[in-house]
């Protein structure tokens, strides 16, 4: 899929909401990051994208980059150590199952908004704010 019809169907404000309510009670960070580049190899681009924007560096090491590239059409899914540590490898793989599942139906904005919710329920259960930590990173990221 072309990157401009992708965008196009996806729902920048509502993915925002998402987010904010995903991270509210929470010191955890979600970022949607979409490229108009080609990442054949999503997963070890996610993880450039994560180490480049500085997204290991907050307090508690919870942040969650959901990584898309419309080009490839591919996507991955990375995040900080403690959150890892937390949630364990099957949350990642029903966490990739909910956006491939959304995406193959060309539910995109939907998709987002699911899977970001998932990420906010595990969260509000492994990082209850104490204070909030943000970076100041934008939500959703487009490169």
């Amino acid at each position: 899929m072309r990157t401009y019809h992708f965008l196009n169907h996806l729902e920048h404000e509502r993915i925002r909401a998402a987010i904010q309510r995903a991270e509210k009670g929470t010191s955890g960070e979600i970022v949607v990051y979409i490229t108009h580049k080609k990442a054949p190899d999503a997963l070890a681009t996610a993880q450039e994208v994560f180490k480049r924007r500085y997204l290991k560096r907050t307090a508690k090491d919870n942040t969650l980059l959901i990584f898309l590239s419309p080009p490839s059409r591919t996507f991955a899914v990375v995040g900080g150590q403690a959150l890892h540590d937390a949630v364990g490898q099957e949350w990642w793989g029903k966490l990739a199952g909910i956006l491939r599942t959304h995406f193959r139906a060309r539910y995109y904005s939907e998709g987002l908004e699911s899977a970001i919710k998932f990420a906010g329920e595990a969260f509000r259960y492994y990082f209850p704010a104490k204070q909030v930590d943000r970076t100041g990173q934008a939500d959703i990221v487009e490169e």
